[in-house]
C-alpha cells in the first residue's frame, strides 16, 4: 500500500493565509479601519517550518504502518521563471528526509509533480525530466547512497498527465511511473493513461 504525502501543502497553507487576510481587510475597510496585509517573511518561514514538520512525521507514520509513502516534490512558476528549480527540489528533499528514520532500509516513491502543471493542463516536456532525475538521484545518493538510489527508489512524474503525454514520460529512462491527478477523475481518460503502459 501506498501514502501520497505532498510538500505542495506548503502552497495551499499560504493561499489560504493570505485569503484570510484579505477577507479580514475587506471587513475592516468598510468599518475605515487598516490592517497591514503583508505576510512577514518570518511567518512565511513558520508555516514552511510547520509544514515541512508535517510531512516528516507522515513519512515516519507511514513506514511505521508498514506503508511506502509517496514523497512529492516540485517548484512554482515564479520558482521555475526563476531558474531556481534545482535549489527547490534540494532543499525539499533534504528537510523532508533528513529526520526519517526507517531509510536507506526501506522503499521509497519520490513524485516529481511542479505545482505550475497541477491541473492547469499544461505539463513540463518530457526531456526536462532528465534533469529533474539527475538532481532527485544527486541529493538522495549524497545523502544515502547510489546503491540506495538504485535498488530503492522509484521516481515518478506528475503534474497534468494525460493520454497525449503519459508515454512520452514513461519512455523517459529512471521514470517508474505517473502519478495521474485530473485524468483519473473520468474512467475514460484514465483508462486511455493506462492503455500507455501496455
Amino acid at each position: 500500500d501506498e501514502i501520497k504525502t505532498t510538500d505542495n501543502e506548503t502552497f495551499n497553507l499560504i493561499h489560504n493565509l493570505k485569503q484570510q487576510i484579505k477577507e479580514t481587510q475587506d471587513k475592516l475597510n468598510k468599518q475605515n479601519s487598516e490592517i497591514d496585509p503583508h505576510i512577514k517573511k518570518s511567518e512565511i518561514e513558520q508555516i514552511l517550518g510547520n509544514v515541512q514538520k508535517t510531512i516528516t512525521k507522515k513519512i515516519n507514520q507511514c513506514y511505521h504502518a508498514d506503508l511506502t509513502p509517496v514523497l512529492c516534490i516540485g517548484e512554482t512558476m515564479e520558482q521555475k521563471l526563476e531558474n531556481k528549480r534545482e535549489t527547490v527540489l534540494v532543499q525539499q528533499l533534504s528537510k523532508a528526509l533528513q529526520k526519517v528514520d526507517a531509510l536507506p532500509e526501506n522503499e521509497l516513491l519520490i513524485a516529481y509533480e511542479p505545482v505550475w502543471a497541477i491541473g492547469s493542463g499544461h505539463s513540463m516536456e518530457s526531456n526536462d525530466m532528465i534533469s529533474v532525475l539527475r538532481i532527485i538521484k544527486r541529493t538522495i545518493s549524497t545523502m544515502y547512497s547510489d546503491r540506495f538510489f538504485t535498488e530503492k527508489v522509484r521516481v515518478l512524474y506528475g503534474g497534468s498527465v494525460n493520454a497525449i503525454n503519459a508515454a512520452e514520460f514513461l519512455d523517459q529512462d529512471g521514470v517508474a511511473g505517473l502519478l495521474v491527478g485530473t485524468a483519473s477523475l473520468k474512467a475514460q481518460d484514465f483508462a486511455e493513461v493506462v492503455n500507455q503502459f501496455e
